[in-house]
């Protein structure tokens, strides 16, 4: 029996997410979507900006990649991020 502590189930969710990323990346209009719908979560989360901002750091102390997204998120570093507070 699977269940969704599965290995299994993780890795076929895992590969459809991994397809759809690959789909959308060729399509410019899918991508700008992608971006808007990111951005209107962001803003409509009802989760105080403190624990936004908790979960985002222990996010990228867990991520070798944790810079890239910063930068593709904000044009910034986290290093730079950090300096700036």
């Amino acid at each position: 029996m699977l269940t969704s502590q599965s290995p299994m189930i993780d890795n076929i969710y895992l590969c459809a997410m991994k397809d759809k990323i690959l789909k959308l990346l060729d399509d410019d209009h899918a991508l700008c979507r992608f971006t808007e719908v990111l951005l209107q979560q962001i803003d409509n989360d009802e989760e105080p900006w403190e624990d936004k901002g908790r979960q985002i750091l222990l996010a990228a102390l867990n991520d070798d990649k944790a810079n890239d997204f910063f930068i593709a998120l904000c044009g910034y570093s986290l290093k730079s991020l950090l300096d700036m507070i």
